[in-house]
């Protein structure tokens, strides 16, 4: 039984895929109106069941969130939450190609859907597919370069892409970009993490292990260090198990050991 508050919400989540763009999307306009034709009784239907399908998707029950979205679709095709919320789920089966589609599909109707965008990102880097994946960062920078001047993990990513392509020239001088706008007064650890990218390039790997010690002596936050490490992991610059944090009750500071 799903209460009336958590019914408004869910009413607003289904509403975000697509609301956020009606002013300057006819797609969208037509959208939100071919919805508000459906009848009380659907519209009411419709959202439980995307609530439902969040719920699914909390729990980690992907293909009960699959056949939830197949029931939404027969309410209401035209939802760009739905192929959105369906490349979710083939993300986290590790589906990348059927993923991939799925958010081409949302970014048809809502060409600068940040979320789309980024995942699109995160799935040509997580395959290895550097080419494409930079393609993907310039792409997400063109349709909202402010929300990605807002997010410096992109350019570690870039970074790691034009590294691993061989683009020596383009990568100094991204670096060189990076190091203006960047130092290690701002409030993310982009240097430090750039300068870890330059130390294991050069097969420095004590000197990266101490820029990653010292990023995480400023920055207390332990999901943090996940965050920026999994790129250079996943790249293969470093395995995973060869740095971890640890907090000691005695004191503030996250130690830095190597296993």
């Amino acid at each position: 039984m799903i209460s009336k508050n958590s019914f408004g919400l869910s009413l607003l989540l289904g509403f975000l895929c697509f609301a956020s763009e009606v002013s300057g999307n006819p797609q969208a306009k037509e959208i939100q109106r071919e919805f508000s034709n459906l009848s009380h009784e659907q519209r009411v239907e419709y959202q439980q069941i995307i609530a439902d399908v969040e719920l699914q998707i909390s729990k980690h029950k992907i293909f009960s969130a699959l056949i939830k979205l197949e029931q939404a679709k027969k309410l209401f095709s035209l939802d760009p939450g739905i192929p959105l919320r369906k490349a979710r789920c083939y993300s986290l089966l590790q589906l990348h190609d059927e993923a991939r589609h799925h958010y081409k599909q949302t970014l048809k109707v809502e060409p600068t859907n940040f979320i789309a965008l980024n995942s699109l990102v995160e799935i040509s880097f997580d395959q290895k597919k550097w080419h494409q994946c930079l393609q993907d960062i310039e792409n997400l920078a063109t349709k909202q370069p402010t929300a990605a001047s807002r997010y410096p993990l992109l350019a570690l990513k870039q970074l790691i892409c034009l590294d691993q392509l061989k683009l020596e020239k383009e990568y100094k001088a991204f670096r060189l970009i990076i190091a203006k706008n960047y130092t290690y007064m701002s409030d993310t650890p982009l240097s430090y993490y750039a300068d870890a990218l330059d130390s294991l390039r050069n097969k420095h790997k004590d000197d990266a292990h101490d820029q990653i010690a010292s990023a995480f002596r400023v920055f207390l936050q332990p999901k943090l260090h996940f965050t920026w490490s999994k790129p250079l992991v996943d790249a293969g610059y470093m395995s995973g198990h060869e740095f971890n944090m640890q907090r000691s009750p005695k004191d503030p500071y996250l130690k830095f050991t190597l296993e």
